[in-house]
């Protein structure tokens, strides 16, 4: 029965298991499903499964396993206390039949797209150790910098990801196709990003602290007060996208839509709103009600002014003018007549023409041309009562035309 190293500091629980197969020279596949007694080959890189079975094979408490080694602690550290426990006990002891803990893995996976690495600390754990491992703390979304050297972390070619964080072993000192991040962000906001998930990671977040009504209260003190009193939560999102930058939301898994009315960090701000907002946009919204600019004359502005709102006639111009050279084309190929106000009519912009006739240039000047043409009903210079009374004056017309 193959027994698994025993984990050192922030070692996340993939890097133990790659390391045990680099240790004993099986494959992966053969020995997790030595470890799990089953055909089970498959091991969350950054949460893993069977936690008893781990733990017990790395020599650790359950617990100890859990909270030290996966990243259960950062994906859970913003819910309520009794959400905390009871997924906790069932990381720790699963019972038969229960939904999978993968889910929360999202909080963190999918806001990391690679694993990370720092030189500084491969460097560190060769001298000591005679190996290198993955860390804890460069896996998290949204972090750049290392948080114990400050220096900017470097992206892996291992994707965190898919199948590949499954099958490979290699070690961060194997791993020769370094690159940077290609996001950045000011020094100052990388290093409290990082401070503040690497205690969310430790669990030194407070538990029974209530986040959104802190948020809201420091979000007015900053100067982002509708006059209602409440919290001006659409102005607030559109300068923290700013602050930010949505290359690096985006990244972080966190971005902020353009119309920022209903998104994340809005939603946040709003009250009696219970919903589990995932650990790294409580770090983000952190971050930026500590760094982020008060509110001023400057900020520009997101809500528009009560009352009717003006209409846009160069872009309904467009559209009707598309609208009515549809109906024309078909008028064309079933040999049918039809009014200018019946084209208008269908094309819903009958009342909009008649009194701004002067905005739709575009419209007027097809309608020009339509009158003219074989398909309008009032033909300049051949109207109904002349085609009726004379036939085959105007049916001869017609045919030349063509």
């Amino acid at each position: 029965m193959p027994v698994l190293p025993k984990p050192y500091p922030d070692e996340v629980v993939g890097s133990v298991v790659a390391r045990a197969c680099v240790h004993t020279g099986l494959p992966m596949r053969r020995l997790l499903q030595s470890i799990f007694e089953s055909q089970r080959s498959s091991c969350s890189f950054l949460l893993g499964d069977n936690i008893g079975s781990l733990a017990h094979r790395a020599g650790l408490e359950r617990s100890e396993f859990l909270f030290k080694h996966t990243m259960f602690p950062y994906a859970v550290a913003y819910m309520a206390p009794e959400i905390q426990e009871h997924l906790a006990s069932k990381a720790i002891a699963p019972r038969p039949g229960e939904d999978s803990l993968s889910s929360i893995t999202k909080n963190v996976s999918h806001g990391v797209a690679y694993r990370r690495v720092c030189s500084k600390c491969i460097a560190e754990n060769m001298q000591q150790y005679g190996e290198s491992y993955w860390h804890r703390k460069h896996m998290l979304p949204g972090v750049l910098v290392c948080i114990r050297h400050g220096e900017p972390l470097l992206e892996t070619s291992i994707e965190l990801r898919g199948r590949s964080h499954q099958s490979s072993v290699a070690l961060p000192h194997e791993v020769l196709d370094l690159r940077k991040s290609p996001t950045a962000l000011p020094r100052e906001f990388s290093l409290r990003i990082a401070t503040i998930s690497g205690e969310a990671l430790e669990g030194k977040s407070l538990r029974s602290h209530d986040w959104l009504s802190c948020y809201r209260e420091q979000a007015k003190s900053k100067g982002y007060v509708l006059p209602s009193g409440d919290v001006a939560g659409t102005l607030a999102a559109h300068v923290l996208r700013n602050h930010f930058g949505q290359q690096y939301l985006a990244m972080t898994g966190c971005p902020v839509s353009d119309n920022p009315r209903n998104t994340w960090p809005t939603l946040m701000f709003r009250p009696r709103n219970e919903n589990n907002f995932a650990t790294p946009k409580h770090v983000l919204m952190q971050v930026f009600l500590e760094t982020g600019p008060e509110k001023d004359e400057a900020t520009p502005p997101v809500y528009l002014v009560p009352g009717k709102r003006p209409k846009d006639y160069a872009q309904m111009d467009a559209k009707t003018a598309a609208k009515v050279r549809a109906q024309i084309q078909q008028l064309a190929l079933a040999q049918k007549r039809m009014t200018v106000q019946g084209l208008l009519t269908q094309a819903g912009a009958w009342a909009a023409f008649k009194h701004h006739r002067a905005r739709f240039t575009e419209t007027a000047a097809l309608l020009e041309e339509f009158k003219k043409s074989e398909q309008a009903e009032r033909q300049v210079g051949g109207r109904p009562y002349w085609r009726k009374r004379l036939p085959s004056r105007y049916r001869s017309v017609a045919d030349s035309s063509r």
